[in-house]
Formats: structure tokens, sequence, C-alpha cells
């Protein structure tokens, strides 16, 4: 059996890119703002803040500054850090964010 993080790296298909800014994550009456670690156009990772609670399966909307509201699912929880899967195939906000925000490649993924 896979552990959750080789299950998560053998499901990239997209490059991640590190950003600057904070994403607001909406789930049921929460808000939360947590700062932005690196994205593709197929997920989030976000880093963790000391109160932040959020458990894998959930779902939740995630704004990203400027570039709207996208369906998220929270895929990974770690001490320091959230990964979410957008819930919408390539996101057009979520491209458009990317183009305008992100700095260089973190990884080449196929």
């Amino acid at each position: 059996m896979f552990s959750s993080r080789q299950m998560s790296a053998n499901r990239r298909r997209h490059e991640r890119y590190s950003a600057d800014g904070a994403a607001t994550v909406f789930q049921g009456s929460s808000k939360l703002e947590l700062p932005i670690l690196d994205i593709s156009l197929t997920g989030i990772r976000l880093q963790a803040t000391g109160s932040t609670k959020l458990e894998v399966g959930s779902v939740c909307f995630i704004a990203l500054p400027e570039h709207g509201k996208h369906d998220a699912q929270v895929v990974a929880v770690k001490p320091q850090s959230f990964g979410f899967q957008f819930l919408t195939p390539e996101p057009e906000g979520v491209q458009s964010f990317i183009e305008t925000r992100a700095r260089g490649s973190r990884d080449a993924v196929g």
C-alpha cells in the first residue's frame, strides 16, 4: 500500500510554483487566511498556523487574491502545511493567478 505522500506525488500532473500572498479558506462558518507555499493547476499548499484545524477529505472554498473562489478538498494535513486539490479541473482563475503571481517552477511533474 502507498503512503499518502507517495500517492500525492504520483497524482501530480502539473508543474508547481512558489507564490507570494495568502489564500483565504472558507469552510462552513470558518474563514482562515493562510500563506501560500506553492500552487499548480490542480492544487495548492498553504502554510499551517498553530490553531488551524482542517481534516483530510473536508471540502471548502479557497479564495486566491484577485482570482476568485475555487472549490477544493483537503488532501494532506501536516504540521507545517495543508494540501488541497481543486475540484474543478484546471480552473481559469488558478491559471491566471499562476501567470501573474507565481515565481518560477518548484518541480516539473508529468
